[in-house]
């Protein structure tokens, strides 16, 4: 049995050797598709690594919650939170937006020449094993809700969720892309909060 991810990876619950990936190619490729096309879709000449399951609830999630912020998880190349700004934007709702990723994406983003959204989107580069500097909490008191966080950066998951637990109230969402105990040895990984 393997657990369903975005493509990127897929982890073997019942493996003998509980840290081994399937990496597949022909598996992770369809995985990454949803069987929709061959290969990640591109938005704004940028790899998304969503579903296209993804594509009809986020929007969904948005117009229902009109999140007042977006904090994503797992920047990756900037793609998803790109996404979510523009559909936030069709949808006239005005929301700020913290997508942190260890790397630093502004050089991709000024290459494809996304520099618009280098202004609406608060990307930050950092760990998420250090997720209480990037996001303080005097910083969290003072961002509006609702909120949605999306957790798609597959590590640390289990401390993330307990760590924003503190800050939450009532119609706050939280989502969680892809659970990775691997890389917290905690065998409850954040989905028994």
């Amino acid at each position: 049995r393997v657990s369903i991810t975005d493509g990127k990876c897929c982890y073997n619950l019942f493996s003998p050797n509980k840290k081994k990936y399937l990496r597949d190619n022909i598996f992770t490729n369809f995985m990454s598709v949803q069987g929709k096309t061959w290969g990640p879709m591109i938005y704004k000449s940028l790899q998304l690594y969503k579903t296209h399951y993804d594509y009809s609830i986020y929007p969904m999630i948005l117009q229902d919650i009109k999140p007042k912020t977006i904090i994503e998880l797992g920047s990756g190349n900037g793609s998803s939170a790109i996404w979510m700004n523009d559909l936030c934007k069709s949808f006239e709702i005005n929301t700020a937006i913290f997508s942190l990723e260890i790397e630093d994406i502004k050089p991709i983003l000024k290459e494809k020449s996304l520099y618009r959204e280098l202004v609406d989107i608060n990307f930050i580069q950092g760990d998420a094993y250090e997720i209480e500097t990037f996001f303080p909490k005097e910083f969290l008191e003072k961002l509006d809700h609702p909120w949605l966080i999306i957790e798609d950066c597959h590590h640390n998951t289990y401390d993330i969720m307990v760590y924003f637990h503190k800050f939450l109230k009532k119609n706050d969402y939280i989502i969680i892309e892809d659970p990775d105990e691997i890389d917290t040895g905690n065998e409850l990984e954040g989905l028994s909060l």
